[in-house]
């Protein structure tokens, strides 16, 4: 798969594709922080956590953390299954910098090293991969 040509590029409003590719991602974001951020309980034996047996919740505080945990990872795999696919359509370059920049918010100038290509080059990447994958989930916004 190639890059879009420049022509084509321009026949786009860039910023506010971008902003609407954002927006998609922001879930993933959500996700992945809040996966990232969940803490185990304490496991310090505290007089609140001693339960009566006739008590309607049998899942102790562990318990209720693994499982948060369990569900935020599942929603994560779910949102990065997606847009794996979704990036099928995209040149290995576009798929690279799809990922690092806008999913693992690497700097732009690390894929100038990365691709052995000048500054100018990698932005003509960023452009084609936000405006190929606009196109492909239906956001893409024309000038």
């Amino acid at each position: 798969m190639e890059l879009l040509s420049l022509k084509l590029i321009e026949t786009f409003d860039y910023p506010k594709t971008k902003r609407n590719v954002e927006e998609y991602l922001e879930e993933l974001v959500l996700i992945k922080y809040k996966y990232m951020n969940i803490m185990p309980p304490s496991t310090a034996i505290r007089i609140f956590d001693i339960q009566v047996q006739s008590s309607k919740n049998n899942e102790s505080s562990i318990e209720k953390y693994l499982i948060l945990k369990e569900e935020y990872a599942e929603k994560y795999k779910t949102k990065m299954d997606e847009i794996e696919m979704f990036l099928l359509s995209l040149s290995r370059y576009e798929v690279e910098f799809f990922k690092g920049h806008l999913i693992n918010n690497e700097r732009i100038e690390t894929f100038t090293k990365q691709f052995r290509c000048g500054i100018d080059k990698v932005h003509h990447i960023k452009a084609s991969a936000v405006i190929k994958f606009a196109l492909i989930i239906g956001v893409a916004v024309e000038k």
